[in-house]
């Protein structure tokens, strides 16, 4: 949600309150600020990932009185017996850091090309809203299994880093069988890669 509230104020403030023409005085003015929104985007959504992973950390710890040693593979944990990946319990929450961090960067890109689609504060809460919420709901569908793709290629889903590791999961992509965990870092890369690219293009180029 922090997201979906922050991310409009990111490009477009400089439209309402007048700053915008001084701001893209020169095309590698322009340049400059969009690399300096994403690097401000990274460091927001990093601070509040490890934040609330610490958070969550902590409670861990003293509801279940001590922790496992980063050293430990996670298999030696009950509910993570059939996972597919040895990695140790450090590789583990290092992995899922990445891909929360990841998981909302992706976001943060699309809202910000949103943004300069529609040059309107309330369309893009509108639509964070509808991605945001639409995937909430498909999240919580009990109709629909861990294997539907509905489920598995889900904002919620990628970001509950629990699933990747509690057995094998797959994605059929184009008819070839792709590890789940591969599969959900591929589609957040390409999807923040591409939404970066379209975020520079509209926002650099020359009015008119």
């Amino acid at each position: 949600m922090f997201v979906l509230v922050l991310v409009p104020c990111f490009l477009l403030d400089e439209r309402s309150n007048g700053t915008e023409p001084i701001l893209r005085a020169t095309k590698h003015g322009r340049l400059s600020l969009v690399l300096t929104k994403y690097l401000a985007l990274l460091t927001v959504i990093c601070i509040s990932v490890l934040s609330f992973s610490a958070v969550t950390f902590v409670i861990f710890g003293l509801e279940f009185g001590g922790y496992s040693s980063l050293s430990n593979f996670i298999q030696v944990f009950e509910e993570y017996a059939y996972c597919p990946y040895i990695v140790s319990v450090g590789e583990y929450l290092l992995l899922s850091l990445a891909i929360k961090i990841l998981a909302l960067f992706a976001i943060g890109s699309l809202l910000l090309t949103v943004s300069l689609l529609f040059k309107n504060h309330a369309l893009t809460y509108l639509v964070g809203l509808v991605i945001g919420g639409g995937n909430f709901i498909f999240y919580f569908i009990d109709y629909l299994d861990i294997n539907h793709p509905a489920r598995l290629l889900n904002l919620f889903t990628m970001m509950d880093t629990e699933v990747c590791f509690f057995r094998y999961y797959a994605i059929n992509l184009l008819g070839q069988c792709v590890d789940y965990l591969p599969a959900i870092l591929l589609f957040l890369g390409v999807l923040l890669a591409v939404t970066a690219v379209c975020t520079t293009i509209l926002y650099c180029r020359m009015p008119g």
